[in-house]
């Protein structure tokens, strides 16, 4: 997917198999981007778990 710079995006996909202690990997194959954020991890979890993990303020759905 290409993104032009000051551009946002947004990614939404279906997990079949949520695991709380199972964290997901994501990344830029671009290395300054890695440096600046583009590198990280996520856990997927079912609804009602949020209090499980601690969801920042603003991203509740």
């Amino acid at each position: 997917m290409g993104i032009a710079a000051g551009q946002r995006s947004a990614t939404e996909t279906l997990w079949d198999h949520p695991h709380l202690n199972l964290p997901y990997m994501y990344h830029c194959h671009m290395l300054p981007h890695e440096d600046e954020g583009m590198m990280g991890q996520f856990v997927v979890i079912e609804r009602g778990q949020e209090a499980e993990v601690g969801v920042p303020a603003g991203h509740e759905r």
